[in-house]
C-alpha cells in the first residue's frame, strides 16, 4: 500500500508485531503489539485517515497511543492490573508523517497502593516525536462504584 508522498507502509507483521484486538483498534487502527525483553510495546501506521489537515499525523491520536501504550505496561507488570488514566501530558516533539510507524517504549516509573505513575516516549524508528506522563488509578482497591473511562 501507497501512502501521500509515495511512501510505502511498512509491514508491522515482518518485525514480530501482532493486531492488538479492541474496539479503537478496529475504529482508527489496526494497533500493533509486541515484546521485546518483557516489556510491551504498542504501534500504529499513520495512515491517511490520521491526517491532521497538513498532511501528519493528528495529535489526539498519538496521544491514545501514549495511553494505550502506558496501560499496556501497567498490565504486563502480570499483577492482573486494572487502571483508569487519571491524567496524560503528552509534548510533542516532531511531527509523523503519513506512512510513518510509531511506537510506545513505556515504562512504570513509582506505584503506590492506589495510583501508578508511568512515563513513555513515542518514537518512529530512533526518532523521538512525543514524550509523555501519564497517572493511572488501579481499580483494585475502588470496587464496583467506579465507572470512569
Amino acid at each position: 500500500m501507497e501512502g501521500a508522498g509515495n511512501k510505502k507502509h511498512p509491514d508491522p507483521s515482518s518485525q514480530g508485531w501482532m493486531i492488538r484486538p479492541g474496539k479503537i483498534s478496529t475504529l482508527v487502527g489496526p494497533f500493533w503489539e509486541r515484546r521485546v525483553g518483557g516489556n510491551v510495546q504498542i504501534g500504529i501506521v499513520c495512515d491517511p485517515r490520521h491526517d491532521n489537515g497538513k498532511g501528519k499525523m493528528h495529535g489526539g491520536l498519538l496521544m491514545t497511543l501514549a495511553d494505550m501504550g502506558m496501560g499496556a505496561v501497567i498490565r504486563s507488570t502480570g499483577d492482573d492490573v486494572q487502571c483508569v488514566t487519571v491524567q496524560l501530558d503528552v509534548a510533542f516533539l516532531q511531527a509523523v508523517d503519513i506512512g510513518d510507524f510509531v511506537t510506545t517504549e513505556c515504562h512504570i516509573q513509582h506505584r503506590t497502593s492506589g495510583t501508578i505513575f508511568v512515563s513513555g516516549t513515542l518514537k518512529t524508528g530512533e526518532k523521538a516525536v512525543a514524550s509523555a506522563q501519564g497517572v493511572f488509578k488501579s481499580l483494585a482497591n475502588v470496587g464496583l462504584a467506579w465507572q470512569g473511562g
